[in-house]
């Protein structure tokens, strides 16, 4: 189970795509944002899981993985601090097509999307 970390808008002036938000957006954006450490070999994201939740990567690193139906690791890429991961489920509202597992100890901001109102 990830332990909850601190808010902080420091953190988040590291992820590249949040460059360029003034220091006030930042700290609404840090308030929004559920904070949670994991340990080195803690699962983030499994496959097929449901939430939308987007991902900050505030420290650490993760690897983006999946199996094959022979059972083999396929890894899609490591990403480091300051990356942004899982905004394809966010966006596309569609399961997760990935596992998320950090390969060190990691603190990231969750972040979710707005309730989608229909059409």
């Amino acid at each position: 189970m990830p332990r909850a970390g601190q808010a902080s808008s420091l953190g988040l002036r590291r992820i590249e795509l949040l460059d360029g938000l003034s220091p006030e957006r930042l700290d609404a954006l840090a308030r929004q944002c559920a904070w949670r450490n994991y340990e080195t070999g803690q699962r983030i994201i499994s496959r097929n899981a449901v939430e939308r939740d987007i991902f900050f990567l505030v420290s650490g690193r993760v690897r983006i993985t999946t199996y094959s139906e022979a059972g083999r690791q396929v890894t899609f890429r490591d990403l480091s601090a300051g990356e942004v991961f899982g905004e394809m489920a966010g966006l596309d509202e569609m399961p997760r097509s990935a596992d998320v597992i950090a390969l060190d100890a990691v603190l990231i901001a969750c972040m979710r999307p707005p309730r989608s109102t229909g059409s």
